[in-house]
């Protein structure tokens, strides 16, 4: 297995190869890293990292009350209850799994809407199935590494090629 670095991305260049760069010059200079201690280092105007963020203190803590209530939103979840039909061999089975409450409504932004509304209205169900397609791509890309998760890896990757080409 060989491991290269992600300078060679073309995910916003500029910005990839800068913080890819300083990571990995911090990395070597303190053997971790932490969320404090990049912002920490950052604080300096100097520090390569400096102005990716936001030093505003009004700014920031409007950005983070924002984030907390979208992570508020995204913890609301209710019970889905999915019902199995009974066979010969086993009776009618229910499955309670828990989901989130409210989903991002389609090209609205920071819009929040009941999961049955965004799910029953095509267009939107479209762009979910999209988002959750991304993320087990996005996962399956995250653990190629990792041999012990192959079996899985490949289930999923056959699973969405599948689902892509399905009409």
């Amino acid at each position: 297995m060989e491991y290269q670095s992600g300078t060679n991305m073309v995910v916003r260049e500029k910005k990839g190869v800068v913080i890819e760069k300083e990571l990995t010059r911090l990395y070597k200079q303190h053997k971790r890293l932490t969320p404090q201690l990049i912002v920490d280092i950052s604080k300096d105007a100097q520090s390569k990292l400096h102005k990716f963020f936001e030093w505003n203190d009004g700014a920031a803590a409007e950005k983070y009350r924002l984030a907390q209530a979208t992570q508020i939103l995204m913890a609301s979840k209710f019970m889905v209850l999915l019902h199995k039909q009974a066979t010969d061999a086993l009776p009618q089975a229910v499955m309670a799994r828990p989901v989130r409450k409210f989903l991002p409504q389609l090209g609205r932004g920071s819009d929040f809407k009941m999961r049955n509304e965004v799910l029953d209205a095509a267009e939107s169900r479209v762009a979910f199935i999209a988002r959750k397609v991304s993320v087990l791509k996005s996962w399956c890309a995250g653990v190629i590494d990792v041999t012990e998760l192959d079996e899985i890896r490949e289930a999923i990757e056959n699973a969405v090629g599948n689902f892509a080409s399905t009409p």
